[in-house]
């Protein structure tokens, strides 16, 4: 189908207004013209194609979608200049390109004539939708029956069968200089467990438990020493073995020391931070994308459905230790999932076997009964925790699970919202699990229990059993906390 037009999705980082940078240089540069560069990520296809044509159709109106402030604009395009399949190109003009960026280069250059806010009613007349995936550029096509927005397909996915009905929950695994137990199993001259050997050797202990999903809640590795994650392709080869799983049972999320944003030496616009992270599990599990939404189906016929999100999404210098996810990363899954959920409650759910999860690296409730912060490691819970429960609790969502503190938690939380005038949510608690560190030296766990820990969670009848395990490299395992919560 031919094109008809694009979409660029764009985002302000650093406080910077994009949109009004943009403009001021509209209204001075003699021409009226200001050079808009495209921030491609690095793993978005080059759309060298789409570039030919709209470039062959100037002028052309564009349209652009800031989707986190959900403000929408139309931009007359005048010029392209690009090089999708080659290096990247510097601003033709880097007078008329706002100083914040007028030294970058990218694959490909907009000049826009004219940059005007719309309504969304009019972005989805003109361009034929809102965008929902994470890409940051869109086609609009001509087809028989009207335009259409092409799109990632953010449709319902299959369910999977399990071998099992509970879940294995692991977190804060650190392959790398802060990793507690050896890389392989030795037998002598002291036997030793790899933290493979060793969970599975617990779960074999439990003989009221096989486990069916397995959830790995961020930091695979120490610091992002990228060679952290060969060590942990072999921990999940021989995990995924021993449990009888498969790659399509694994539920996983990234950490800050799987994307590190310390030192910031990448241009955060692109995300080459998060680069290694793709590369592995796009070699591992066979899938790019960060968030996703899984489905599960165990012999007892409950139906689990994850929703997997990226909370170490912060660009900038004074917020980088602290967990953010953005509303406009998880609301086309909530909006999925709302579907799903059919207009029933949390509860109503539960009856019908159905419990909806979100998993994220960092905390979003106080861990620790007593904070203590320090310069170089700030209290980093989730700078958006409040919008967070506040759309999972509208979305029915039963657990949220996380990593992090290196302390397991359990805990609920409520918050009311006006709603036509009235304050609802309250009565919607939503629980949080936090499962400690699986797989730290002890010098990197807390003071306030100095063992590594796992969680096995079990949906039975109008309960959901949290059970945690803890354990070290040179002592048995015990049980550390087990409680069963009401559905």
């Amino acid at each position: 189908m031919p094109l008809h037009t694009i979409v660029l999705r764009f985002a302000d980082f650093n406080n910077i207004d994009t949109i009004a940078e943009h403009l001021k240089i509209i209204a001075a540069s003699p021409s009226h013209t200001v050079w808009w560069g495209w921030w491609r990520k690095d793993d978005e296809p080059r759309k060298g194609m789409a570039l030919r044509v709209v470039s062959s159709r100037c002028p052309l109106i564009v349209g652009l979608i800031n989707r986190l402030a959900k403000k929408f604009y139309a931009a007359k395009c005048t010029k392209v200049e690009k090089r999708p399949g080659g290096p990247l190109i510097p601003s033709p003009n880097p007078e008329r390109t706002p100083a914040y960026y007028q030294n970058s280069s990218h694959p490909a250059w907009f000049e826009f004539a004219s940059i005007n806010e719309i309504s969304e009613e009019e972005f989805i007349k003109q361009f034929a939708g809102v965008p929902q995936a994470n890409e940051t550029f869109y086609i609009v096509e001509e087809t028989d029956s009207g335009l259409a927005l092409l799109d990632q397909d953010l449709s319902d996915p299959l369910l999977v069968k399990t071998r099992g009905d509970s879940i294995l929950h692991v977190s804060d695994l650190h392959f790398g200089p802060d990793h507690g137990f050896r890389e392989h199993s030795i037998k002598e001259p002291i036997p030793e467990l790899s933290l493979a050997d060793k969970v599975t050797e617990i779960v074999a202990t439990l003989k009221d438990y096989k486990i069916g999903v397995l959830v790995i809640s961020g930091d695979l590795l120490t610091r992002g020493l990228e060679q952290g994650y060969s060590v942990a392709e072999d921990f999940l080869d021989t995990l995924l073995k021993n449990l009888k799983l498969e790659k399509e049972h694994v539920v996983i999320v990234p950490g800050n020391h799987d994307i590190q944003v310390k030192d910031l030496q990448s241009d955060p616009f692109t995300y080459m931070l998060e680069k290694p992270y793709r590369r592995f599990i796009k070699a591992f599990f066979g899938v790019e994308s960060i968030e996703r939404l899984q489905r599960f189906r165990t012999p007892s016929s409950w139906q689990l459905r994850f929703l997997s999100l990226n909370s170490v999404s912060l660009r900038n210098k004074e917020h980088m230790e602290y967990g953010f996810i953005g509303k406009d990363k998880y609301d086309p899954f909530l909006k999925l999932l709302d579907e799903s959920n059919d207009g029933e409650s949390a509860s109503k759910l539960a009856q019908q076997k159905i419990l909806n999860f979100a998993v994220f690296h960092h905390h979003i409730l106080p861990v620790q009964g007593i904070e203590e912060p320090v310069p170089e490691r700030p209290i980093s819970m989730m700078l958006d925790a409040g919008q967070l429960v506040t759309s999972f609790q509208s979305s029915q969502i039963h657990f949220a699970l996380h990593g992090h503190q290196h302390v397991p938690f359990v805990g609920t939380t409520a918050r009311a919202c006006r709603t036509d005038n009235v304050w609802v949510g309250y009565d919607k608690p939503l629980t949080v699990i936090g499962c400690g560190s699986t797989g730290a030296k002890a010098d990197r766990l807390a003071n306030v229990i100095r063992d590594n820990t796992l969680g096995i969670y079990t949906p039975r009848g109008r309960t959901f059993e949290v059970r945690v395990e803890r354990f070290n490299p040179g002592l048995p395992p015990e049980t550390y906390m087990k409680v069963s919560l009401r559905l």
